[in-house]
């Protein structure tokens, strides 16, 4: 069956299953190629392949990551529109594998759980054509048939319960519409969204992977479920009623009307009195005209006679409707109820559901399930009484007597009309509440029942020891007999079943004493090294071992000789008699023969595994080779681009800063936004590739959470203001302020956010920024970050992939608003990294509301804040200049730091290049170097260093030195600092920087000479 599943896909399963395999497989899936032995490209083939024990079936696919859970090292990859599920093994699941992420997978196909599945052997980025992932619509129905199995759907249906998964403890679904239903599990929790409590009777459409559901007893497949990713994939289409009893209360005729199909869509309410109640199971109630079951879970007891309400979804069942995943509530209390005398068959069908009195014959009882089962006959008819164990002493049952008459009170059933939990062999059953409901009205006879059967064995017994003295020796005598026989049998099968193991076996057996002579070699060892038995038996083995394993050889025999512990597993490599070189895997084990004691050794050919190792050895060297190319080539195109930007927007603003009409004031401002544009592109692209090299690092640093967010308001309101923007920032008295993190990746993230709202909210509305405190303890917090606007909103059908790189909401904004859609990836990514996630909630045209959660430890001991200054912080000593010597190559990048410096009381003398600067300085001559770090005929690392050595050969002051660089990429600054360098600046350089360093190293430092 499991081949067949495999060969046809999933939607063939079904027919296959009734009959219909030929039609199955013609029509779900077309012809099966056959990929053994090839290599495998694409995720739609790798789900078709044939899987075969004797071939290895290679493949190398790229995806997307739909699921993943690092417990098991499960991964769900999708292409287009097929998906598979991957192995991923411990040290590879270190990988960013989370929803979303896009990755390239080698490894092999292996025969999975009803589905083929990858055992990844190597997981590396994609090539530069990124994979997609097409989810698309389809009925719950669809969802079943198992064709859709590990690919992503989206379905609609109303919730028909909610509980959690007693093995996972996720919340759980029952998804249903008509007479379909799948379960569906949250993982991701449902954040953000209602209590899913409150979710029955809601119709919800769910974004999921479609997995398989638990096996059944005999690995049967129990059928289909979804996994949702995370709140994203929940939308509440038609949200259920506050109070499951304010609905309109039906008529119970409406049940004996129902759907075709024997379901209605949302909960109905019906109103009866109770003639059955068993606690956590059912009840049955009656309107007068009709008789209804519920299937309940919980909920006050009620007893019979009361009158109830009862909500639940409605279906046909058999003879008798019922409400399925039903709740209810006791609205009064009614007097007994009325039990009509019963007479003609038990059988009879007419009478299903109600309350009937009947005279009986008991024969027994026995318990199962929690529930006392009652066997009675009426004529030649068996039924069977079921009676809750809950509701019964069973010593008042003490007097229940096999034969005895009795009249039974109870409501009319059938194993057929609703299946019941037990198994009694008979179809007919009485639906008992308690024991007053039984009343016996003739006892048993003194020799019927119990004690007719016990004084029958009571005979039967005494014959039997008899009997059985007589043959008691006569069995003794054989008995020895037969042992000593199958003694001596047993020992020839064995000797016989250990030879043909021997000789059978797929691995090479063969054994040797302790001086290295072979002295057993079975046909595995044959074939693999080629020599026969005779070549090789009473011979010295250490003659077959390669020559570089020699050595370990002789290792092997001398630790056999002194009696010390074998390795349980260890390799050899031999010379076969073809000549190749072969490598073998040995498990050996000290072995008692009557030729003396001998070493056993199990031996397996490795030597294709070797070989693929190597080959995949290889294939991670080029792939981490390549990534060390990409990141020299990222921090070069850094510095190529970063410079030219650096000298436009510095230009530009020494520009605006002087005399110029409204006209050239309006094209320099241009340049000035075009510029920031520019260098917010390249700073995203900087960082995606961070991100996806693994390279980005979070810093763990004191921070204060309400500063950092107040700057980046304040960087943000000139263009909030600038569109007629109302931008407010609302920071509670109470919310911790003081914590350890990185203070600038929040700030980037935060500052992302507003910038999208600015972005996309037209000229008069708003924008609040809020911080909350999700959860807290002693020593660290759960902080949420929003940002709200009152902008175009985003349509609820592309919210699930807006966190993806280059997604936007369409076209049409993508030309009106600009940008390259990396933003909201990369700052999923940073929430990641800082161990948070983000979100969002929004509706088209209302506006949206972004959030990052970020987990973050309180600062114990936090700083308090500084006064302001009196002056401004880069003010500096006007009654004289400082000496800065500023070593830079571009001649735009010259005039621009000259003109900075020169307006900030500091006169540059400049340096073309790292061998002049080092011309240029004489210690105690300079208060402060700027020295650019990619430079023609000595770069600014190695001027650094010959400085740092001039100065220790002269005993002199040590200068500052702080680097200039256009690279962006990690580890620039520490290679800086390494060099020999005190601080580092990255362009395009902003006043506000250059302000601080020369704050920094000017007037505070105490080892510089002072102004000139």
């Amino acid at each position: 069956m499991r081949r067949c599943i495999h060969r046809l896909g999933l939607a063939g399963l079904l027919p296959l299953l009734t009959g219909g395999a030929g039609s199955a497989a013609e029509s779900q899936t077309g012809s099966v190629p056959d990929l053994r032995g090839r290599l495998v490209t694409t995720v739609a083939d790798a789900k078709l392949a044939a899987i075969s024990p004797a071939d290895v079936t290679r493949v190398d696919v790229s995806g997307c990551s739909t699921w993943w859970n690092a417990a098991d090292g499960r991964l769900v990859l999708q292409s287009g529109k097929s998906g598979i599920a991957v192995y991923v093994r411990p040290d590879l699941a270190k990988a960013d594998l989370s929803p979303g992420r896009c990755v390239r997978i080698q490894g092999v196909l292996r025969d999975g759980l009803f589905s083929p599945e990858i055992v990844a052997q190597s997981i590396t980025a994609p090539p530069p054509a990124a994979p997609t992932i097409e989810r698309h619509n389809v009925p719950l129905a669809q969802v079943l048939e198992g064709g859709e199995v590990h690919n992503l759907v989206r379905t609609e249906g109303v919730v028909r319960r909610v509980r959690k998964d007693p093995v996972t403890g996720l919340p759980e679904l029952l998804l249903g519409s008509g007479g379909s239903e799948v379960e569906v599990e949250l993982w991701g929790g449902p954040a953000g969204k209602p209590n899913p409590e409150r979710w029955v009777d809601a119709k919800v459409a769910i974004t999921g992977i479609v997995a398989f559901s638990d096996l059944e007893k005999g690995g049967v497949m129990a059928g289909m479920k979804l996994r949702t990713r995370g709140p994203a994939d929940i939308e509440i289409l038609h949200a259920p009623p506050p109070d499951p009893f304010f609905a309109p209360l039906h008529p119970s005729g409406v049940l004996f009307r129902v759907h075709p199909l024997g379901y209605y869509g949302h909960r109905i309410r019906l109103l009866g009195i109770v003639s059955y109640y068993d606690a956590g199971q059912m009840v049955v109630f009656s309107d007068g005209a009709h008789t209804m079951a519920a299937e309940i879970s919980d909920g006050p007891p009620v007893r019979p006679g009361d009158v109830v309400e009862v909500v639940g979804f409605a279906d046909h069942g058999h003879a008798i409707p019922l409400l399925r995943h039903a709740v209810y509530q006791t609205t009064s209390v009614q007097n007994a109820v009325n039990y009509s005398a019963y007479q003609g068959e038990i059988e009879n069908r007419t009478h299903y559901g109600k309350a009937i009195s009947v005279e009986a014959e008991y024969m027994g009882r026995f318990l199962q399930n929690g529930h006392w089962l009652l066997q009675f006959r009426v004529g030649q008819t068996p039924f069977t009484g079921r009676l809750p164990a809950a509701a019964v002493d069973e010593a008042a049952m003490a007097g229940f007597e096999p034969g005895a008459r009795m009249r039974v009170n109870g409501v009319h059933w059938s194993g057929d009309v609703w299946r019941l939990n037990e198994s009694s062999g008979s179809t007919a059953w009485l639906l008992i509440n308690s024991l007053s409901d039984i009343h016996v009205t003739r006892s048993s006879p003194f020799l019927a029942g119990r004690r007719a059967w016990y004084t029958l064995f009571g005979i039967l017994g005494c014959a039997a020891l008899a009997i059985a003295w007589g043959v008691l020796l006569r069995k003794q005598v054989a008995d020895k007999t037969a042992r000593i026989r199958e003694a001596l049998t047993t020992e020839a099968t064995l000797q016989a079943r250990y030879r043909d193991l021997f000789e059978n076996s797929n691995d090479a057996i063969y054994t040797y004493d302790y001086n290295g002579v072979v002295t057993s070699w079975n046909r595995a060892a044959e074939r693999i090294t080629g020599y026969s038995r005779e070549e090789i038996v009473g011979t010295i083995g250490h003659d077959l071992v390669a020559p570089e394993y020699k050595d370990k050889a002789l290792e092997i025999i001398n630790l056999v000789r002194d009696g010390g512990d074998l390795p349980p597993l260890y390799q050899l490599g031999l010379n076969a008699k073809d000549g190749k070189r072969i490598v073998i895997e040995v498990a050996a084990r000290r072995l008692e023969t009557p030729e003396g004691p001998q070493i056993e050794c199990i031996s397996r050919d490795i030597t294709h595994r070797i070989e693929v190792e190597r080959e995949l050895t290889e294939s991670k060297d080029k792939a981490e080779a390549a990534t060390r190319a990409k990141s020299a080539f990222l921090a070069n195109m850094s510095h190529e681009i970063r410079t030219p930007i650096n000298g436009i927007i510095g230009m530009n603003q020494l520009l605006l800063e002087s005399r110029l009409t409204p006209d050239q004031r309006e094209w320099a401002d241009a340049v000035r936004l075009s510029s920031e544009s520019l260098l917010s592109i390249v700073n995203d692209v900087l960082d995606i590739s961070k991100i996806e090299s693994g390279k980005m690092e979070i810093d763990r640093i004191p921070f204060d959470l309400n500063s950092v967010l107040q700057h980046a308001i304040k960087l943000m309101r000139p263009r909030a203001n600038g569109q007629g923007l109302d931008l407010q920032f609302h920071y509670g008295a109470e919310t911790p302020r003081h914590f350890i993190g990185d203070p600038l990746r929040i700030r980037q993230v935060a500052l992302n956010y507003v910038s999208n709202a600015v972005k996309f909210t037209p000229r008069g509305g708003s924008i609040h920024v809020s911080v909350s405190t999700l959860d807290r303890t002693a020593k660290a917090c759960n902080m949420r970050i929003s940002v709200t606007d009152t902008g175009i909103g985003i349509p609820a059908d592309v919210q699930a992939g807006l966190f993806q790189k280059f997604t936007q909401v369409d076209s049409s904004v993508t030309r009106k608003y600009g940008g390259t859609g990396l933003g909201l990836a990369i700052t999923k990514e940073l929430a990641t990294l800082m161990g948070g996630s983000v979100g969002l909630l929004s509706q088209q045209n209302q506006g949206s509301t972004f959030w990052l959660d970020v987990p973050l430890v309180l600062d114990p001991s936090p700083k308090p804040e500084k006064e302001p200054d009196a002056q401004p912080a880069h003010a500096l000593p006007s009654d004289g200049l400082w000496r800065i010597l500023l070593v830079e190559d571009n001649r735009v990048n010259q005039k621009l730091l000259a003109r900075m410096l020169r307006t900030r009381n500091c006169d540059a003398i400049l340096a073309e290049n790292g061998q002049e600067a080092i011309e240029k300085y004489q210690p105690g001559t300079y208060d402060l170097i700027l020295m650019d770090c990619q430079m023609p005929v000595l770069d600014g690392y190695s001027a650094t260093e010959a400085i740092r050595n001039l100065e220790n050969a002269l005993q002199s002051d040590r200068t500052p030195i702080v680097a200039l660089t256009a690279n962006a990429m990690v580890g620039d600054r520490e290679q800086c600092l390494n060099a020999g360098m005190d601080d580092y600046l990255s362009k395009p350089i902003h006043r506000e920087d250059l302000d601080q360093v020369l704050e920094k190293w000017l007037k505070g430092n105490a080892n510089n000479t002072g102004p000139v």
